[in-house]
């Protein structure tokens, strides 16, 4: 399930493409009553996928860390991955071939 928010940018015009057999759900992790809908819908889940800019789910209680102590009561584990599409540190410098 791919969750957004309907105050973030999103990039829909992609979901034509990418988005076939995903579901979609809008929570607003500021309100916590749609915090509370997330944690149920990761203690159903077998994969999650932070793909928010780094901390932003640890900054509304959901870290990598949470999660796992989250799911740690459950008889199946959880798969957790980090997807950063943004980029942290400089990786085109003076000294690379390709910015000459």
């Amino acid at each position: 399930m791919r969750i957004t928010a309907p105050h973030v940018t999103d990039m829909s015009q992609l979901q034509s493409d990418l988005g076939w057999g995903k579901w979609n759900a809008h929570l607003d992790l500021r309100k916590q009553e749609h915090r509370a809908q997330l944690e149920k819908l990761i203690m159903d889940a077998d994969v999650v996928i932070d793909g928010y800019r780094p901390n932003v789910l640890k900054k509304w209680g959901f870290g990598k860390d949470k999660i796992l102590d989250l799911v740690k009561g459950r008889e199946k584990g959880i798969i957790y991955a980090r997807e950063n599409c943004y980029v942290s540190v400089n990786v085109i410098s003076s000294e690379s071939p390709s910015a000459k």
